[in-house]
Protein backbone atom coordinates (compact mmCIF):
# COMPACT_ATOMS: atom_id res chain seq x y z
CA UNK A 1 0.00 0.00 0.00
CA UNK A 2 1.52 3.28 -0.52
CA UNK A 3 0.44 6.57 1.50
CA UNK A 4 2.75 8.72 0.31
CA UNK A 5 -0.70 10.86 -1.31
CA UNK A 6 -2.42 10.76 2.37
CA UNK A 7 0.39 12.24 4.20
CA UNK A 8 1.24 9.69 7.57
CA UNK A 9 4.38 10.21 9.05
CA UNK A 10 6.75 7.86 9.11
CA UNK A 11 6.29 7.49 13.02
CA UNK A 12 2.51 6.72 12.17
CA UNK A 13 2.60 3.77 9.91
CA UNK A 14 4.93 2.10 12.50
CA UNK A 15 2.40 2.98 15.34
CA UNK A 16 -0.41 0.96 13.28
CA UNK A 17 2.46 -1.84 12.30
CA UNK A 18 2.55 -2.21 15.96
CA UNK A 19 -0.85 -2.28 17.66
CA UNK A 20 -2.21 -4.32 14.49
CA UNK A 21 -2.53 -7.81 14.61
CA UNK A 22 -0.64 -9.89 12.39
CA UNK A 23 -4.02 -10.83 10.18
CA UNK A 24 -5.43 -6.98 10.01
CA UNK A 25 -1.99 -6.04 8.94
CA UNK A 26 -2.33 -9.33 5.56
CA UNK A 27 -5.85 -7.89 5.34
CA UNK A 28 -4.63 -4.28 5.01
CA UNK A 29 -2.41 -5.17 2.47
CA UNK A 30 -4.56 -7.94 0.54
CA UNK A 31 -6.78 -5.33 0.05
CA UNK A 32 -4.44 -2.39 -0.53
CA UNK A 33 -6.13 -0.99 -2.66
CA UNK A 34 -9.83 -0.74 -1.54
CA UNK A 35 -8.59 0.65 2.15
CA UNK A 36 -6.74 3.50 -0.27
CA UNK A 37 -9.79 3.86 -2.12
CA UNK A 38 -12.00 4.23 0.88
CA UNK A 39 -9.18 6.51 2.70
CA UNK A 40 -9.64 8.65 -0.55
CA UNK A 41 -13.09 9.57 -0.55
CA UNK A 42 -12.73 9.96 3.56
CA UNK A 43 -10.24 12.60 2.38
CA UNK A 44 -12.08 14.20 -0.75
CA UNK A 45 -15.38 13.85 1.53
CA UNK A 46 -13.85 16.33 3.32
CA UNK A 47 -12.82 15.15 6.62
CA UNK A 48 -10.13 16.93 8.00
CA UNK A 49 -9.50 13.94 10.62
CA UNK A 50 -8.92 11.01 7.78
CA UNK A 51 -5.72 9.96 9.33
CA UNK A 52 -7.09 9.86 12.96
CA UNK A 53 -9.95 7.90 11.86
CA UNK A 54 -7.63 5.37 9.75
CA UNK A 55 -5.32 5.13 12.69
CA UNK A 56 -8.26 4.12 15.31
CA UNK A 57 -10.47 2.08 12.96
CA UNK A 58 -8.09 0.13 10.26
CA UNK A 59 -10.27 -2.74 9.93
CA UNK A 60 -13.06 -0.46 8.91
CA UNK A 61 -11.42 0.70 5.74
CA UNK A 62 -11.65 -3.26 4.73
CA UNK A 63 -15.35 -2.40 3.54
CA UNK A 64 -15.82 -2.83 -0.20
CA UNK A 65 -15.66 0.89 -1.29
CA UNK A 66 -19.92 1.35 -2.13
CA UNK A 67 -20.96 -0.57 1.37
CA UNK A 68 -18.29 2.44 2.94
CA UNK A 69 -19.18 5.47 0.93
CA UNK A 70 -22.69 4.51 1.99
CA UNK A 71 -22.26 4.62 5.41
CA UNK A 72 -20.77 7.67 5.27
CA UNK A 73 -23.19 9.26 2.45
CA UNK A 74 -26.59 8.62 4.68
CA UNK A 75 -25.59 11.45 7.23
CA UNK A 76 -26.08 15.11 6.63
CA UNK A 77 -22.00 15.76 5.52
CA UNK A 78 -21.70 18.85 7.44
CA UNK A 79 -22.92 17.59 11.11
CA UNK A 80 -20.81 14.09 10.00
CA UNK A 81 -17.86 15.83 9.33
CA UNK A 82 -18.76 18.00 12.49
CA UNK A 83 -19.45 14.96 15.05
CA UNK A 84 -16.61 12.69 13.93
CA UNK A 85 -14.43 15.74 14.33
CA UNK A 86 -15.77 16.61 17.61
CA UNK A 87 -15.94 12.56 18.98
CA UNK A 88 -13.97 10.70 16.45
CA UNK A 89 -14.84 7.19 18.42
CA UNK A 90 -18.52 7.46 16.94
CA UNK A 91 -17.05 6.20 13.59
CA UNK A 92 -17.33 2.92 14.98
CA UNK A 93 -20.87 3.48 15.45
CA UNK A 94 -21.45 3.92 11.39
Amino acid sequence: MDFRDFEFSKQELERLQQMLPPSILQELGDYGEVVLENLKYLRDYGFQNYKELFLSYPEYFLSDTVTFQNRIGKYKKDALIDLLLRKPSLFEDL
